[in-house]
């Protein structure tokens, strides 16, 4: 019963936030994946991250929700989150700083770190000082890689309800139900944001909720996989593969055009396959779904194929090639939106584009 009432709830939070959106209009968001017509309120992901403590002292569980660094680093991440969500006024590199903040209190207090066996890397990374280097770098990656696929309705939440239920298959192979709970209290209050969100993009996700929850998707997976040597790593590469390339491909696409990686991007898969299907730029919440599911080959298939690449290795290698090839397709058969087009529609990026 407790369940049925904290999930009525949150959808009643979501209902009026929806139609009293004008409160939360503090500013009009201007972005190059905007994809709607008006002001939507972008505190969904704030919700996420309350209605997840919520499950989780409720139920009394044990999590990693309630380890002081997770709670420390999910504060100043809401925190500095919601003021760009609200007020727009958050410099780029200061919310980096902050991610990178939160990940490094995580990292050095951990006492135990995933088991990655890479000949010679696996020696870098017995140097502590590397170890912590590499998975500070990882975790805040994957935590601007989840913002950097917030640009189309479902896409983000989607892709997170698919990677936590990665997790979750995992839990079930090994047994370990611990982390199969933690990820369901993750996941329920997603698909409810969800129902707002896609189709029809009532609500965001906003940098809050993106930031958060692909932050703690890094330190649920670090936790996990540090506690089972036995699962390869290499399960947890393929969990998070779309994200991570997105974040890998921006950074060298961005340094080989002499631009900060801070600049707005127009050339992300989800923004080109969006400006290629809406030439006559109609019907934006119907085309920003469309490209949601169009890329579920890269954000879906990967984890539903979980269970049988933990147990047969080759398939990572299958796995990854499939996805880097597919990727390399979209983005060079689809066409860079034209700079133009986008500097009379989002002016305010208009002098970052090149």
């Amino acid at each position: 019963m407790s369940y049925i009432i904290i999930i009525l709830t949150q959808f009643i939070i979501y209902y009026l936030i929806h139609i009293k959106s004008e409160l939360f209009n503090f500013y009009d968001y201007v972005g190059i994946q905007k994809s709607h017509e008006g002001f939507v309120p972008r505190i969904g992901g704030l919700i996420i991250m309350i209605y997840s403590y919520v499950f989780v002292f409720f139920n009394k569980v044990d999590s990693y929700l309630l380890d002081w660094p997770v709670v420390v680093g999910s504060i100043l991440i809401i925190l500095i989150g919601t003021k760009e969500d609200l007020f727009g006024n958050v410099r780029p590199l200061y919310r980096f700083l902050i991610i990178l903040i939160c990940s490094t209190i995580f990292i050095i207090s951990l006492e135990k770190f995933p088991t990655i066996s890479i000949p010679i890397f696996e020696e870098f990374l017995s140097i502590r000082i590397i170890e912590v280097a590499f998975y500070v770098i990882a975790i805040s990656a994957l935590t601007n890689g989840i913002n950097i696929i917030d640009g189309a309705n479902g896409l983000a939440g989607l892709s997170l309800v698919a990677m936590f239920f990665g997790l979750i298959i995992l839990g079930s192979i090994y047994k370990d139900y611990k982390i199969i709970v933690m990820c369901l209290f993750i996941i329920i209050p997603i698909c409810i944001f969800l129902i707002f969100n896609f189709p029809l993009g009532k609500i965001f996700l906003g940098d809050a909720g993106a930031y958060w929850l692909g932050w703690i998707l890094g330190v649920f997976i670090i936790k996990f996989f540090a506690e089972h040597p036995e699962i390869s790593t290499w399960c947890a590469v393929i969990i998070v593969s779309y994200p991570i390339m997105e974040v890998i491909f921006s950074f060298i696409r961005k340094f080989l055009d002499n631009r900060s990686p801070f600049d707005a991007d127009h050339k992300h898969i989800h923004i080109k396959l969006f400006f290629s299907i809406n030439s006559n730029n109609e019907n934006k919440h119907f085309i920003s779904s469309l490209v949601t599911i169009c890329l579920m080959p890269l954000w879906f298939v990967p984890i539903s194929l979980l269970a049988w690449i933990d147990k047969f290795s080759y398939l990572v290698l299958l796995c990854i090639s499939m996805q880097l090839i597919l990727y390399f397709l979209y983005f060079f058969i689809l066409p860079t939106p034209d700079r133009k087009v986008l500097a009379s529609l989002i002016p305010k990026f208009s002098k970052n584009l090149k």
